[in-house]
């Protein structure tokens, strides 16, 4: 069945900050379960914390943003459920769902430097760092480094940013390249 099939029950707490010299701290915590069979099965957990703020007033106006998520999944009825992980889901510079488990853990940093601001677009850089893992038992993590551009349209539906990525895997020596729309996070 899915999740219609049974009633449920979910928490969710998202607390934000507007923390000195304009930086923001976003943070959630999610928990789900289901009930059962006569008791409380598939407990999905997410926790996450976002940082934004300005560097300083250099040039360019540079941005700073950091993320750290864990999820865990407890199905112990449905083994083939997991949380994948890879250059799409937290973790550039490694294939796409290259890793799965149920427990996931990322970590990220991008510095945000603006190159040009028009009154119709904007152009930026990103310089970023990825950490993460996804695991069943055994925690192991794998990291990543690398550069993007990001093409911002202001007078189009609230600035959608086109988004171009080179990241390297530093684990396993593979380049990616990804292009998506919006912010990576």
């Amino acid at each position: 069945g899915s999740d219609r099939d049974y009633p449920f029950a979910s928490v969710s707490v998202s607390p934000r900050f507007q923390l000195e010299g304009g930086w923001y701290l976003f943070s959630s915590f999610v928990a789900r379960s289901r009930w059962a069979n006569g008791g409380y099965e598939s407990l999905l957990t997410s926790s996450s914390a976002t940082l934004y703020g300005r560097l300083l007033d250099w040039p360019y106006q540079p941005a700073l943003a950091a993320r750290l998520d864990f999820d865990t999944l407890s199905r112990p009825e449905d083994l083939g459920s997991q949380y994948l992980l890879g250059g799409n889901s937290g973790l550039r510079g490694y294939l796409p769902r290259r890793f799965d488990g149920r427990r996931r853990l990322t970590a990220n940093v991008e510095l945000r430097p603006l190159i040009v601001h028009r009154p119709d677009w904007a152009l930026g850089a990103a310089l970023f760092a990825d950490a993460g893992g996804a695991w069943d038992d055994d925690p192991r993590l794998y990291s990543s480094v690398g550069a993007g551009l990001r093409l911002g349209l202001p007078r189009i539906y609230d600035t959608p940013v086109l988004r171009a990525d080179v990241a390297h895997g530093l684990g396993a020596g593979v380049w990616q390249l990804s292009f998506g729309l919006g912010q990576y996070f």
